[in-house]
């Protein structure tokens, strides 16, 4: 809560680094201190949060899945590739493992090998909103704008029933270079306190990052609005 929903980033860290002084250990606490030292562009430190999670449980699929986040959270798109080529290595059908391998392939420049994981990932994943929206963001960067748009369409048909999370048509909206409407569902977001909103740093809204409203908003998240690299 305090890191998802709250964004209180001090109080967060100093709760897992007591977990974790209660019991180093606990690989969990490692995994969720790294996400938040993402959030926080603190990518050094993510990194070796990350792999010291995976010392200690290094079949885990939740684990080894959300590894390629943290180098794409870094830019170090390589290492994103590698990692996430290895998590589906361990767990070929796993929603998450093909979906960061996917965003890691878009990234990286091989676009259509992206595209591939991707729709892949929509078909391990039911076609979850989370997945469709990179899977849109992917197909509008290799130029097929029509088969972005008809995703942008399938989301907004499936909000009329169910809930769609603004963050997901953030995403849609940013690989279209719909430059408004991805900076409107942000804000969206954070209004309604959407779990994802601590992602802001994601590179899928490295093209935002000049505007006025971004920068507006990762102030409001206390969040670091320029595009984060590794440290060295």
């Amino acid at each position: 809560m305090l890191k998802d929903y709250d964004y209180e980033w001090e109080r967060s860290e100093r709760a897992y680094r007591h977990a974790l002084a209660l019991n180093p250990s606990y690989s969990t606490a490692r995994h969720f201190l790294a996400q938040l030292l993402t959030s926080l562009g603190r990518h050094d430190e993510a990194i070796a949060s990350m792999e010291a999670a995976r010392s200690l449980d290094p079949l885990s699929p939740a684990i080894n899945a959300y590894v390629p986040y943290i180098f794409l959270a870094a830019r170090d798109y390589a290492r994103a590739v590698s990692e996430g080529e290895a998590a589906v290595h361990l767990d070929p059908h796993s929603p998450a493992a093909n979906w960061q391998l996917g965003r890691a392939y878009l990234c990286a420049g091989n676009l259509q090998r992206a595209v591939d994981v991707l729709n892949a990932t929509v078909s391990f994943g039911g076609r979850m909103p989370m997945f469709l929206a990179v899977l849109g963001f992917a197909r509008a960067r290799t130029g097929d704008t029509a088969g972005a748009q008809a995703i942008l369409a399938e989301l907004s048909e499936r909000a009329r029933a169910s809930y769609v999370s603004p963050y997901d048509f953030a995403v849609a909206h940013a690989g279209l270079g719909n430059t408004e409407a991805a900076l409107r569902y942000l804000e969206h977001a954070y209004r309604d306190r959407v779990m994802r909103i601590i992602s802001l740093g994601d590179p899928e809204f490295d093209g935002l990052r000049s505007e006025p409203r971004f920068v507006a908003l990762a102030r409001q998240l206390r969040l670091p609005a320029a595009t984060p690299v590794l440290s060295g």
